[in-house]
């Protein structure tokens, strides 16, 4: 199966993200209820606030799967020190 590719279309204020493909995960939730808590692989997506940033962080993250089909997510951040 083709990894989804991943566009950030709204960049983070405050830090910056980088993705990995082939990251094992657990998931979560699914549409149709037939993979919830089962493990699968898929484009990690990990987030690193710049040095001395503190408060919410905010971005937009696209994926678009080698069917075509498109999904949008915006994310929210809490940064501590």
């Amino acid at each position: 199966i083709e990894p989804p590719e991943v566009t950030v279309t709204l960049a983070p204020a405050k830090g910056e993200l980088s993705f990995k493909p082939s990251q094992p995960t657990l998931i979560a939730t699914s549409a149709k209820a037939t993979c919830a808590g089962r493990d699968a692989f898929g484009t990690g997506m990990y987030y690193n606030a710049r040095a001395g940033a503190d408060g919410i962080d905010r971005f937009t993250v696209t994926a678009r799967l080698a069917s075509g089909e498109v999904t949008t997510r915006d994310f929210e951040v809490r940064i501590e020190q």
